[in-house]
Formats: structure tokens, C-alpha cells, sequence
């Protein structure tokens, strides 16, 4: 082993095509590389061994040009790719490089049929769990009669209209009315105030995100939103109707179990509520004479509560994000998960690590303004696509050397990057799957989650959930493992065998991730955050995919040693310089529709495939076309 003098340590060279990564810990950082060198005055050739270490280095990250602002209008790349596979295309002369947010859409693809999956799976029940939701409700619904028929003259305060709110979100879900055992005028009403919600009350009961995807999941969605629907206590009607609800649970506990695992299940999947539930209210000793209650509370989001707080409901189109997004980045509000966080929370950690460097990044990453504002444009996105797989239940606010010999080597070399280095990203994102596996889908599934069929769009595949989950949370495992690796970082110490499998599962997907059908999913998706006074819905909205170029150079020098037993004197010849790489990534936009109607995501692409880029799809979107 001969190491090199400081004046031959490297310069830049991105992923040179002889190198070699190795799995072993002892070499985590480590790469060697195989270089042609010339024995001088002889001519004879000899293939010279080096060993890269990244240990030492930092690394120097520049966006070349501003990534958004009018250039991008006359940018030919302004018109947006549908996917990442479509954007891979394009790439100019820098080597394609897998962004944040292309990892982050691997897992938001994996979300959307989790969810899907768990929907559908709580319509008919879970062996040992849940009866189902169908089977509840009708049992509510029975209930309900029984209680009015054993009143006096067959009445009781409220019990019609506890019975009619639960006939319709029977009728919203599909279910057959004449199943129930209702009255003709019950069933008429029920009937009449779903038509009403799904024609009149719109931003309410669209379906929307993967809820599109089968006409169950549409009719799941619809039901949802009717039973979050709150009861306002100071209507007596509505008041009456919420204390007969509350009598029949206070009388089955089986009915109240089934209802509170839902509330739990919401609360741990996506996060607890801050509204007042009927929960609360039976534990209260006198009914309640004022506010609003709901059945089925919407969770709280850090989003929605920074707007309340900060009262912006005024604030124009285009503000609501960066506002946010200041907040995080100064540190005025911390998206750490609080003790009773749900997964959604979990899940947005991860995004404070883009405004916040932890401290793997702060201590090997420099990066230039741009490449932050590259960063916080990949917080937009990823929030928003995050946002709109729980858009159900989320709340929306309303608002040289001399010798005989000499070997001549000309040496080039520099970061081996697999994927855009943000470790710690990563590693929140397999924490928060961890978290589903066993704080939500273990502690209240049991088991028997696991042999769900994981849902996908027009795909009948037979993958389990638990066979998913497992292979998603093992690839952001393995991608925080690379990151590090590529960065120079020390893993785990010792190295568990998984995390070995999981480095293995990370390096094999990006090797091959065009033939992963998924990345050839559309990720344009649009989410409501709030409606203002005017009858106007502020939405963010994921518009599509655009390349931006980076370069990236070492900042501090890796060490490098050569590895090849060599008799003759070395000249060697370092070059650095400073690699081009290409990252595809989505385009953020918030925008303001003039009506109270969410759009689908059928809808929705539409408008983004008539105008194509994000001053024509603003511009549509915010005249009301659909």
C-alpha cells in the first residue's frame, strides 16, 4: 500500500465506470477504481489499482442556473413529464441522477395502496378485529330502531334523525337500504340528502387521490366525508339527534368499540383530532348544549394548524407554502413527532430534514443558495404528494517524479453518488414505516393486515400488504445506508445482516427502477387546504416533472491510496472536475380555484395535459377549468 501525497489527492469525478462499491462495513467508504498508466521511455502498459476513501471529504453542491423564475417559460424542458420514467429521457449531458423526490414518489405510490388496501379491507371487517364498517352501520341503524320503537308511542327524541344521517352515509357507501329495515320516509330522506351532498356539497364529496381509482373506494370516500360531517349542538334538531347517537353507544359498548377503533385507527394512521368527537362526549355526564361534534373527527396537520394560528386565510395564492415552509426553516415550528402523533406525522419528519440539515449533511454537504431553494421546492412537492394520500381525513382550514521508469497515470475520480444524498430524509422515512408497521397496523390489526392485497390503479396484482410494507420500509433503510455510504459516512456499528440486505435491496432497485411499473405512474395530484370567505379553494398542487441540472465537487479532498504493488516511479496526473448531473423534479404550485369543488385527479391531469406548463395550467386552473 502506498499512500498518495496531498498533491495527488482527487478531484471531482462522478461515478467513474470501473468503480466498485463494496458491502462490507470495515470498507464502507471505500471504492477502488482501475487506471491505465505508461512506463516511460518503454511504452509498456499497466493497470494501476487506487482505493478511494470518502471518509475525509465534503462535498460541494451548486445548482449552475436558478431553477425557477421566468427563464423556465422559455425553457424548451418548461413543458412537464406525467412521470419520472418520462422526464428520464430527457436528460441533457449530465448523468441522470435519482432526486429526493424520486425516492420520496417510490413510497407515495406505496402509500396510496396501503390505504386503498386498508380501505377496502375495513368495509367488511377483520377477523378478531372490526366487525366492518358496512356491518356497523347497520347495526347502529338497528339500534337506533329498536331504541324508537320501545319509546313511548313509538318516539324518541332525535332517533329520525340519527337514523336518517346514518341511512345516508348507508346510501353514499352503497349499502342497500331496504337491508336496514327503514320506514319509506326515512329511506326517501336519506336518499334525497345523498343527492344533495354529492351534487350541492362538493369540496365535501368529490372523490378524490386514489379514491378514483374503483368504484368502491369513490363510494368509501363519499360515506367518510358524510359521517365527518359535524353535528352543531345549538340546533336542538342536531343536538337531539347527537344524544340519541350517544344512547345507543352508551348501550352497546360493541357499537361505542367499533367506533372508537376508528377513531384510533384515523388518529394512528394519519394523526389524532383536535375537534370535539362523540367519543368525548360520552364520557361527559350532561349532553352537550353548544359546538360543533363530529362522529368521525379530521385529523389535525402541522399545516393547517400553522394557518389557523397565523390567520392567513386572506393571504393571496402563493403565500400559504412559503410561510410554512419558513416557519420550518427557521425553527419556529418543529415538524418532530409529538407523543401522540399519527404516521402522517411520521412522515413529514422526514421533510423537515430538507429545510434543516441533520447532522450527517451539515457535516459533509455545502450547498449554494439555489441548490437551498432546490430543496425547498422538493419540500412543496413532497409535502403536497405526503397531503394528499390522507386528503379524507385531513382537515381543511375555512378559510511529477523523475526515474529511469517512470509510470505515467492520469487520475480522475470523484463522489460516487447513487441517488441525491440527504441520509437523513431517509432514514425519518423508514422510521415512519417502522411506525405504520407497529404503533398503527400492528397494535391495531393484530396480524391480519398482513395478508391484505397491497391495491395498486389498474392492476390486479396479488402482493400482501405485509409482503410491501416490508420491502418499502427495507428500501428506505437500504437508500438512508447508500446515502450515507456515497457521503463518506460511517453505518451502524456492527452492521446488522438486515441492514446488509437492505443496502443490497436499495442499490438493486435504482439499478434497475425503469422496469418497476410504479415509476411509470403520474404524479401529478392537487389536494384542498383550505376555502376562503369568497367561496374560493385554496389547493396545492403537484403539476409535474421537470430536469434541473446540479453539479456537485468535493470540497475537502478524500484520501487515496494505491492499492497495486508498482516497482517503477509514479507520475500521476490528478484532474478535478466538476461533474453535471441531472435530477428530475416535480413542480409545485398553489393555487386558488374560483368554486368550492375539488377536482378529481382525472379532472385534474386534464387541465395539466391541455397547457403543459405551469403558467398555462396556473392560469386554467384558476379560471375554473376542468
Amino acid at each position: 500500500m502506498k499512500p498518495l501525497a496531498p498533491s495527488f489527492l482527487l478531484g471531482l469525478w462522478l461515478c467513474a465506470p470501473q468503480a466498485r462499491g463494496e458491502d462490507a462495513a470495515s470498507g464502507w467508504s471505500h471504492r477502488t477504481i482501475q487506471v491505465p498508466g505508461q512506463l516511460s521511455p518503454s511504452g509498456r502498459s499497466i493497470e494501476l489499482t487506487f482505493e478511494i476513501d470518502d471518509g475525509p471529504a465534503t462535498f460541494k453542491i451548486e445548482l449552475p442556473e436558478a431553477a425557477f423564475g421566468r427563464r423556465q417559460a422559455r425553457d424548451p424542458d418548461a413543458h412537464l413529464a406525467a412521470s419520472f420514467a418520462e422526464a428520464a429521457t430527457r436528460t441533457g449531458a449530465g448523468r441522470w441522477l435519482p432526486s429526493l423526490e424520486f425516492a420520496g414518489q417510490k413510497g407515495k405510490f406505496f402509500d396510496d395502496g396501503l390505504v386503498a388496501a386498508l380501505e377496502l379491507a375495513l368495509e367488511d371487517g377483520v377477523d378478531g378485529v372490526f366487525v366492518g364498517t358496512r356491518r356497523w352501520l347497520a347495526s347502529m341503524c338497528s339500534a337506533l330502531l329498536e331504541r324508537r320503537g320501545s319509546a313511548p308511542e313509538g318516539r324518541a327524541p332525535g332517533a329520525r334523525e340519527a337514523l336518517q344521517f346514518l341511512a345516508t352515509a348507508a346510501v353514499l357507501g352503497g349499502h342497500p337500504l331496504r337491508d336496514l329495515g327503514l320506514d319509506r320516509r326515512t329511506s326517501r330522506a336519506a336518499m334525497e340528502a345523498a343527492r344533495r351532498f354529492t351534487q350541492h356539497d362538493r369540496w365535501m364529496s368529490t372523490p378524490m387521490s386514489f379514491y378514483t381509482w374503483r368504484p368502491e373506494l369513490a363510494r368509501i370516500f363519499q360515506r367518510t366525508r358524510w359521517l365527518m360531517r359535524p353535528f352543531d349542538g345549538a340546533k336542538p334538531a342536531q343536538r337531539a339527534a347527537l344524544e340519541a347517537l350517544g344512547e345507543v353507544l352508551r348501550a352497546r359498548p360493541d357499537l361505542a368499540d367499533g367506533l372508537a377503533f376508528l377513531v384510533s385507527l384515523q388518529a394512528a394512521l394519519t394523526n389524532p383530532s383536535r375537534e370535539p368527537s362523540l367519543l368525548e362526549l360520552l364520557a361527559r355526564p350532561q349532553p352537550v348544549h353548544g359546538g360543533k361534534i363530529h362522529l368521525l373527527p379530521f385529523a389535525r396537520s402541522p399545516e393547517v394548524d400553522f394557518l389557523l394560528r397565523a390567520d392567513r386565510q386572506g393571504r393571496k395564492a402563493g403565500e400559504a407554502m412559503q410561510a410554512f415552509l419558513e416557519e420550518v426553516q427557521t425553527g419556529r415550528l418543529s415538524l418532530a413527532p409529538k407523543e401522540d402523533s399519527g404516521w402522517y406525522d411520521h412522515r413529514l419528519y422526514a421533510l423537515e430534514a430538507l429545510l434543516r440539515f441533520g447532522s450527517a449533511e451539515e457535516r459533509k454537504l455545502r450547498v449554494d443558495t439555489r441548490y437551498r431553494q432546490r430543496l425547498e421546492a422538493a419540500f412543496a412537492t413532497l409535502l403536497t404528494q405526503a397531503r394528499e394520500t390522507q386528503a379524507i381525513r385531513l382537515s381543511i382550514a375555512s378559510g511529477p517524479l523523475a526515474s529511469k521508469e517512470v509510470l505515467k497515470v492520469r487520475l480522475e475520480v470523484g463522489p460516487a453518488l447513487a441517488l441525491e444524498p440527504l441520509p437523513t430524509y431517509y432514514e425519518r422515512l423508514h422510521r415512519a414505516y417502522q411506525f405504520l408497521a407497529g404503533e398503527v397496523l400492528g397494535a391495531r390489526l393484530a396480524s391480519s393486515w398482513r395478508g391484505l392485497t397491497h391495491v395498486q390503479p389498474g392492476r390486479g396484482g396479488r402482493v400482501s400488504l405485509g409482503t410491501r410494507l416490508d420491502e418499502t420500509r427495507e428500501l428506505f433503510l437500504g437508500l438512508h445506508l447508500l446515502s450515507l455510504k456515497n457521503l463518506g459516512l460511517p453505518p451502524p456499528d456492527p452492521l446488522p445482516s438486515e441492514s446488509v440486505a437492505a443496502l443490497k435491496r436499495a442499490e438493486d432497485w435504482l439499478a434497475a427502477w425503469h422496469a418497476d411499473p410504479e415509476m411509470r405512474g403520474d404524479v401529478r395530484v392537487i389536494t384542498p387546504l383550505f376555502a376562503t370567505p369568497e367561496r374560493k379553494l385554496l389547493c396545492w398542487a403537484v403539476l409535474g416533472i421537470r430536469n434541473l441540472e446540479l453539479s456537485v465537487a468535493y470540497e475537502q479532498k478524500p484520501s487515496v491510496k494505491l492499492l497495486t504493488d508498482v516497482k517503477a516511479e509514479l507520475d500521476i496526473r490528478v484532474d478535478h472536475r466538476v461533474e453535471r448531473l441531472t435530477v428530475s423534479v416535480p413542480v409545485f404550485a398553489e393555487v386558488r380555484l374560483p368554486h368550492l369543488h375539488p377536482l378529481s385527479r382525472q379532472s385534474f391531469r386534464r387541465v395539466c395535459d391541455r397547457h403543459r406548463t405551469r403558467e398555462a395550467i396556473v392560469a386554467a386552473l384558476e379560471r375554473g377549468e376542468r
